[in-house]
C-alpha cells in the first residue's frame, strides 16, 4: 500500500486498516469514531455469545430492543484502540480533495498518496409506492409486513430483532413471512371472486328457477 493510504468512512474502512500491513503513516477519516465491540470475547466470537445470551433475538419493540437499538455498536475493529497503538491516525471527515491534498471539514489539509474509499452504501427505496415508506425513505412496516396489503420486507436491520440482517438470523424472519404468506393464501382462496358471485347470484335469480 502506498504511504498516506487514507480511509473514508468509518465503519467501514475500519477492519481494512485494522488488517492492513504497512510501514507507512496509515489516516483514517471520518465524521464520528463509532462506538466498537471487540470480534472475539475470552477466546470466543462476540456473536456466538450474543446469541448464547439471547441478545441477537431481542424483540425490536421491547424495551430492551430500544435501548440496544438506540446504541447498536459496530463489531470488529476499534479504531481507538488502533489509534492508541499508533497503528492509525484519525482524521476528520474529508470534504475535498485537491491535486495530493485532502482537506477535512475544518479546512485541515493532508498529502496522500493512495485513497481507498470505503463509504458502504443506503439502500434506495425509491421505488417503492409512496404508501410504504416514511418522510425518510425508509420502508414502513411491523416485522416486515407493510401496511399496505401485499408488500413483505426481509433483512431490514432491526427488522425483528438485532439478528435480521445476519446470516445467521434473517431464515427466522423468512420463517415468520412464509408462514403469513401462507395464510394471507389461505384467506384469499376461501373469499369468493367477482366471477364467482356473479354465477351464483344468476343461479338464484327467479327467471331461472323451475
Amino acid at each position: 500500500m502506498s504511504p498516506h493510504a487514507d480511509f473514508e468512512p468509518a465503519p467501514d474502512g475500519a477492519p481494512i486498516a485494522g488488517c492492513s500491513q504497512t510501514t507507512a503513516p496509515l489516516s483514517v477519516a471520518l465524521g464520528h469514531v463509532p462506538f466498537t465491540l471487540p470480534q472475539r470475547v475470552l477466546g470466543r466470537d462476540l456473536l456466538d455469545v450474543l446469541e448464547r445470551l439471547k441478545l441477537l433475538n431481542v424483540r425490536s419493540a421491547s424495551r430492551l430492543g430500544r435501548f440496544l437499538r438506540a446504541r447498536d455498536p459496530v463489531i470488529g475493529t476499534s479504531l481507538r484502540a488502533e489509534a492508541r497503538a499508533g497503528r492509525v491516525r484519525l482524521l476528520r471527515r474529508v470534504v475535498k480533495a485537491e491535486g495530493r491534498q485532502l482537506y477535512t471539514d475544518r479546512g485541515e489539509a493532508h498529502p496522500v498518496d493512495a485513497v481507498v474509499w470505503a463509504a458502504g452504501f443506503r439502500p434506495d427505496s425509491t421505488w417503492l409506492p409512496p404508501e410504504v415508506v416514511d418522510s425518510q425513505g425508509r420502508p414502513q412496516h411491523l416485522e416486515g409486513v407493510s401496511p399496505l396489503p401485499g408488500p413483505m420486507f426481509l433483512g431490514l436491520s432491526w427488522q425483528r430483532s438485532r439478528a435480521s440482517a445476519l446470516l445467521g438470523g434473517v431464515g427466522n424472519d423468512a420463517a415468520v413471512l412464509a408462514g403469513r404468506l401462507v395464510e394471507l393464501c389461505a384467506k384469499e382462496s376461501e373469499v369468493p371472486s367477482a366471477a364467482e358471485e356473479a354465477d351464483q347470484a344468476s343461479l338464484s335469480s327467479p327467471l331461472l328457477r323451475p
